[in-house]
C-alpha cells in the first residue's frame, strides 16, 4: 500500500515537472518567434535606407510613365541597377513573407496598408512594365514581389490616386 502512494506522488511529480517543461518551452519558442520577426522588420528597415535602394526608389517615384518606358527602348541597358536593387529587394521580402519569416501585418493590417505596404504598391505599379520585359525571358523573374503586391492588393482597398 505505501508502495502504492509512494509511485503515485513520484508519477504525479513526474507529470507536474513534464506540464511546467512543456509549458517553459511554448514560452521560450513563442519569443524566440516573435523576435526572429522582430529581427527580420529591423532587417528590412537596414536594408530599405541602403544607398542603393534609396536611389532606386528616387529613380522610380520621380518617373513618369513615359521614362519608364523609354527605359525599355534599349532593355536592358537603360534600366538602372538602383531599378533593379528595388525589384529584387521586394522579391526577398515577398519569400520572406510567403515562408511566414515576416508579419503581413508589416505590410497591411485591417486598415490597410502601412507605410512599407503603399511603396511596394506604388514602385510595383511603377515598374510592371519592367518586370513584364524581365519575365519574357524568366517566368519567374520578380515572382514573389509580384506574391507580395497581389497579398497587398487582395487585402487592402486600392491607392488613391496622385
Amino acid at each position: 500500500m505505501e508502495t502504492e502512494v509512494i509511485i503515485s506522488i513520484i508519477g504525479a511529480i513526474t507529470g507536474s515537472i513534464g506540464m511546467i517543461t512543456g509549458v517553459g518551452a511554448l514560452i521560450l519558442g513563442i519569443l524566440s518567434f516573435r523576435s526572429n520577426y522582430l529581427d527580420s522588420i529591423s532587417s528590412y528597415f537596414t536594408q530599405a535606407r541602403s544607398e542603393a535602394i534609396v536611389q532606386g526608389k528616387k529613380i522610380i517615384y520621380n518617373s513618369n510613365p513615359q521614362q519608364i518606358e523609354e527605359m525599355l527602348d534599349d532593355f536592358p541597358n537603360k534600366v538602372p541597377d538602383s531599378i533593379i536593387e528595388v525589384i529584387n529587394f521586394y522579391h526577398n521580402w515577398g519569400m520572406m513573407l510567403k515562408l511566414h519569416k515576416i508579419p503581413r501585418l508589416h505590410f497591411y493590417n485591417k486598415k490597410g496598408k502601412t507605410a512599407s505596404g503603399v511603396a511596394v504598391t506604388k514602385t510595383y505599379l511603377k515598374l510592371k512594365p519592367i518586370i513584364d520585359c524581365y519575365r519574357l525571358n524568366n517566368p519567374e523573374y520578380a515572382e514573389y514581389y509580384i506574391y507580395l503586391y497581389n497579398e497587398i492588393d487582395k487585402h487592402t482597398p486600392p491607392l488613391a490616386p496622385n
